[in-house]
């Protein structure tokens, strides 16, 4: 059993979860059962399982949300809960080496270019707040 960890500062906004994220119900394998059915009569098999995308209609997978990246704080609670939150904007991660210990630069420039960008994204979804944008330390753990 192995420890890993990744840091990144993300500048940008934390957006709750559920304004984020949404579900979308979809088939297992073919059938005509209604959503409202979650198992076969027949064979007590699944029906259906949930679908996680970004409002914007990207994949969930992808860590993107239109041109920024997206960060959740909680690998391991449901992409929607109440719980999670995300951090959306642009990363910079932090050095890996053992040598140098090096934290990422962010220039005035560079964070007003960010500012600008998310500002952008974000207004077009409702989810600009411009008391939740600045400058965010992310610690990503797994074992």
């Amino acid at each position: 059993m192995g420890y890993d960890a990744d840091s990144y500062a993300i500048v940008g906004l934390v957006i709750p979860a559920d304004k984020l994220v949404s579900t979308e119900k979809v088939k297992v394998f073919y059938h005509d059962y209604p959503e409202t059915i979650n198992f076969c009569p027949n064979t007590g098999k699944k029906l259906w399982y949930d679908n996680f995308v970004f409002i914007d209609g990207t994949s969930y997978s992808s860590h993107r949300f239109e041109s920024l990246d997206v960060i959740i704080n909680d690998s391991s609670s449901e992409p929607n809960s109440s719980e999670a939150f995300y951090f959306v904007g642009k990363k910079k991660q932090y050095n890996k080496t053992y040598e140098t210990h090096k934290a990422p630069f962010w220039s005035e420039t560079e964070i007003a270019k960010t500012k600008e960008e998310t500002r952008e994204v974000l207004s077009k979804f409702g989810l600009w707040d411009e008391s939740k944008f600045g400058v965010y330390p992310v610690l990503l753990e797994s074992c």
